[in-house]
């Protein structure tokens, strides 16, 4: 993500200095608004074409301010290509008789004076296009594309949902980006009921685990309940895969088994595919991830401090990526299946006792 997290609100503006203070209130009410501005003639960039740079930085911008005042060939020409964009323009001029025809059924802000009611004003104005993005605003189209898919098939999910995503509303490409390629990352209780929704919503879910030990003492009370739950749905295509390697099974066949009865009580096929049998069948290693979850149309992705579940006594605290699976997910989701043995009591009678 963004190293700043504040909105970025693009300045459109003559380059003179009589706008210097003028300037200077903008940016006062757009951090009080909590965003950041910029104008093109004060940014740092290589490229030697500085309309570039400014087609650039209005797709970049979630709105702009376009100061009016003086009629500057330049600033309605960049306001046309804003309107282009379907970006959100605030207009704000010391004379709105002299904007011109084609503006004027545009809101619009007059300013006698450049002091702290012009701030206040402008403040005010900000807050609220900030968080009443336009319909016509592209981002804001995606993010509704892609929510749309999820409520259509999980509308419970959307409480769930709409917490991790308002914070990054004020972003909208950085939330799609992050939704589509990176994922949403998440650190609280919400990802259970995610996952719970997910999943009794796509009738699948498969846990692949490249760490061992007894699931009641891995897995927190909460997920115990979640497993119960989907255990006793016929309905639901289940799985747990273990990934680990062989000599790994060896040393902790104990546990291994009590997970492979834990789940199997409930009903989830269980199977095993070890990391080097993987990578001799795909030439590709496993993906690096203490625990994957897969619901089907999305993946949960987890690594876990000191490859345990429990984080001291708040297991629904661990760090978690979820995300849309893309093809290369589901193209190695589906090598791990074709990879995997079913897991069965002939395999404990064949590993000696644990010393241990």
């Amino acid at each position: 993500m963004n190293d700043n997290p504040k909105p970025f609100i693009f300045l459109l503006m003559p380059f003179s200095k009589q706008f210097d203070e003028l300037e200077k209130k903008i940016r006062l009410a757009t951090e009080k608004a909590g965003a950041r501005a910029e104008r093109v003639d004060k940014q740092r960039y290589k490229d030697e074409d500085v309309l570039q740079r400014i087609n650039d930085q209005i797709d970049k911008a979630v709105m702009l301010v376009a100061v009016t005042t003086g009629n500057k060939p330049n600033v309605f020409y960049e306001i046309g290509l804003a309107h282009a964009l379907r970006k959100h323009v605030v207009l704000l001029t010391n004379n709105t008789k002299t904007i011109p025809y084609d503006l004027k059924h545009f809101p619009s802000l007059e300013y006698k004076n450049v002091d702290n009611e012009l701030v206040k004003k402008l403040t005010e104005e900000l807050k609220w296009h900030l968080s009443n993005p336009t319909t016509g605003d592209k981002y804001y189209q995606e993010f509704k594309s892609a929510f749309a898919n999820v409520e259509s098939f999980a509308d419970k999910l959307m409480p769930f949902f709409l917490p991790i995503a308002s914070r990054y509303l004020l972003e909208w490409s950085e939330f799609i980006g992050s939704l589509i390629t990176d994922g949403i990352e998440m650190s609280g209780p919400e990802r259970l009921e995610i996952t719970r929704l997910l999943t009794l919503e796509t009738k699948k879910y498969s846990l692949i685990e490249q760490i061992t030990g007894n699931p009641t003492e891995m897995h927190s009370l909460d997920w115990i309940s979640f497993y119960n739950q989907i255990g006793k749905q016929g309905d639901i295509e289940k799985r747990w895969i273990l990934s680990v390697e062989m000599d790994e099974v060896t040393k902790k066949r104990n546990d291994i088994a009590m997970a492979w009865r834990f789940f199997r009580e409930r009903n989830f096929e269980t199977l095993y595919c070890s990391p080097t049998e993987f990578r001799r069948a795909t030439g590709e290693k496993l993906p690096g991830y203490n625990v994957i979850e897969n619901m089907g149309e999305y993946i949960k992705l987890l690594m876990l401090p000191d490859s345990t579940y429990t984080s001291g006594e708040h297991p629904n605290m661990l760090h978690t990526t979820i995300r849309i699976s893309s093809p290369l997910d589901r193209r190695t989701l589906e090598s791990i299946i074709r990879c995997s043995t079913n897991i069965d009591e002939q395999l404990f009678k064949n590993i000696p006792m644990s010393i241990s």
